[in-house]
């Protein structure tokens, strides 16, 4: 199973994406290979895979990586996993000019 992300990004707001972190379950049992990592990590604690981009942004636009389970792996035991990330403005680029 390969995973891949690019980014694309024209908004002004959206110039870098950091710690991007996807969190896949291993099923009991499982012990995946990790391989051709581009622009990026992983951390594996217990049942719990977190494949971890530092950061996307136009210098460093894709990231991917490999990861090996056996043959009798259901895709649904991987799936859904779970996605976060952190932005250095909120998504609205707000700014608080004054509280009452």
């Amino acid at each position: 199973m390969t995973f891949e992300v690019e980014f694309n990004s024209s908004h002004e707001r959206f110039k870098v994406i950091r710690n991007l972190e996807f969190l896949i379950e291993i099923p009991s049992g499982e012990r995946p290979l990790i391989e051709n990592q581009v622009n990026s990590t992983y951390e594996i604690k217990g049942n719990e895979l977190k494949w971890i981009i530092n950061e996307l942004s136009e210098e460093k636009s894709t990231a991917s990586c490999e990861i090996k389970f056996s043959k009798g792996v259901d895709l649904d035991e991987i799936f859904p996993m779970l996605v976060g990330m952190k932005q250095d403005k909120t998504f609205f680029d707000f700014e608080v000019k004054r509280v009452v």
